[in-house]
Order: structure tokens, then sequence, then C-alpha cells
């Protein structure tokens, strides 16, 4: 049986702990591979990659340019 209370805890703690950080990142010009080289986000690529889109995808909605994601 899945455990949908978990998954969407850890989806809430990922997005408070590490989206403030990424969003900070990106606006600064940081790729991915650099926040991953420099140790900024202590989270797998793919992690990484699913936030920086989450973060456009609300630019998007709000009327503002997305980041640049490399």
């Amino acid at each position: 049986m899945p455990d949908y209370f978990g998954e969407a805890l850890q989806d809430f703690v990922k997005n408070f702990a590490w989206g403030g950080t990424i969003e900070h990142l990106l606006a600064n010009g940081y790729s991915i591979d650099r926040m991953i080289k420099e140790d900024r986000v202590a989270l797998p690529r793919k992690q990484i990659i699913e936030l920086a889109e989450k973060i456009n995808r609300q630019r998007i909605l709000e009327g503002k340019e997305p980041y640049v994601v490399k």
C-alpha cells in the first residue's frame, strides 16, 4: 500500500529545505553542475532538476522569465 502521507511529507520537506536555495543559486547564474561540484545542494541531480523545473513553472505562472537551467 502506498504511503501517500509519507511521500507528501518528504516532498514538502525537500521543497522547504532546498527550494529557496536552488532558486537563489539559479538567480545568481549557477548551473546545476556547479551546484553539485561546489556541494551547494545535498540532493541528487534528478531532484535538483525537478525542483528547478518546478520553480520555473511557478515563475511562468507569475508572468516572470524562467531561469536558465544548464
